[in-house]
């Protein structure tokens, strides 16, 4: 008994396979600094940067109005981790100002980023004092 010859695809055929084929849900991201500026937080919600340096009162009222804040101690772009600061934390960090130092050795900077609800991320880097919290 001879084989029947399983009947091919034609080019037409697989070409609108793939035209009516669902896309895959995008990718969670993990949490950190994504690029310039888009930043992800724990939750996966995503930040876009607003201001890549802010001065301190900026930074503090952010705080006060329940920003995230993420700590980076060593200023190398997350790549050793971030601390996230819980809540009792930032509400700590609203009653003092931060001090940023800038020096020949030392680099700080305080970024804010904003999501679509208006929810605010800041982004302590490097050499940054603000209370007890981050020092």
């Amino acid at each position: 008994m001879g084989r029947r010859p399983q009947q091919q695809k034609t080019f037409a055929d697989l070409v609108r396979e793939v035209e009516t084929r669902v896309p895959d849900a995008p990718a969670a991201l993990a949490p950190g600094l994504h690029g310039d500026e888009e930043f992800v937080d724990q939750a996966g919600r995503r930040y876009r940067l607003t201001a890549p340096s802010v001065d301190q009162p900026t930074a503090q009222r952010a705080a006060a109005g329940g920003a995230v804040v993420v700590w980076d101690p060593c200023g190398c772009g997350g790549y050793c981790g971030y601390e996230w600061l819980d809540p009792a934390q930032v509400r700590h960090l609203s009653s003092a100002l931060p001090q940023v130092r800038n020096t020949k050795r030392h680099r700080g900077c305080i970024a804010l980023y904003t999501d679509e609800a208006g929810g605010e991320l800041l982004l302590v880097e490097g050499s940054v004092i603000w209370g007890s919290t981050i020092a």
